[in-house]
């Protein structure tokens, strides 16, 4: 799996912000692309595609 992970911190204007995108396997020997972002220290959105 293929990861990177993005952090914003601007406490100033109230965003600090997580985003995470990873390129992995699927469970038929497809590809799957799965996106998170949210706030920092909170559960993400997450979408797989």
């Amino acid at each position: 799996m293929i990861s990177i992970h993005l952090e914003r911190h601007e406490p100033t204007q109230n965003r600090l912000r997580f985003y995470n995108i990873a390129v992995t396997r699927t469970l038929f020997d497809g590809w799957a692309l799965v996106r998170e972002w949210g706030w920092i220290g909170q559960p993400g959105t997450v979408r797989e595609t």
